[in-house]
């Protein structure tokens, strides 16, 4: 789709919104902002959302921008939709999809088979043998030198 917001409306959109949150890089407002255009939003839409996404400090992104949420509401463009839950360690992914946390509870998975493997094996050479009757299970079951 061809862009629809003017230059200087961009510009001066990202100029805006970098006021309001500082932390934010002008490359991903940018970004953020284009790809409202995109997507075809109206552009008064994307700026009361890009506002109303800077002044919620839990937005940790400009990312977050064309995708759904609570910043959109009043908006004609996309209004009741809602906000997919994110990832709290990598904010641009939606949880339960993240590709890094996916990775990394594989290779956690691995980790943690081979310390219960590990942990198992000095505990068998630990651990005296079960007698073949089982455990005793009450004090007149054990052998008298064990209870005195």
């Amino acid at each position: 789709m061809m862009p629809r917001f003017t230059k200087v409306q961009t510009k001066v959109l990202v100029a805006q919104i970098h006021q309001l949150r500082h932390e934010w890089d002008t490359p991903g407002i940018l970004a953020a902002v284009e790809a409202c255009d995109g997507k075809g939003f109206p552009y008064g839409d994307t700026v009361k959302a890009a506002v109303n996404l800077a002044v919620n400090p839990e937005a940790r992104t400009p990312g977050l921008l064309p995708l759904p949420g609570t910043h959109w509401q009043g908006t004609r463009s996309v209004a009741g939709r809602l906000a997919p839950v994110m990832c709290p360690d990598h904010p641009d992914h939606e949880a339960g999809g993240c590709p890094q946390c996916i990775d990394e509870a594989a290779r956690d998975v691995d980790t943690r088979v081979a310390e219960v493997r590990a942990a198992l094996r000095v505990a068998a050479r630990l651990r005296p043998p079960i007698p073949p009757g089982g455990h005793p299970k009450t004090e007149d079951q054990l052998p008298r030198e064990a209870v005195a």
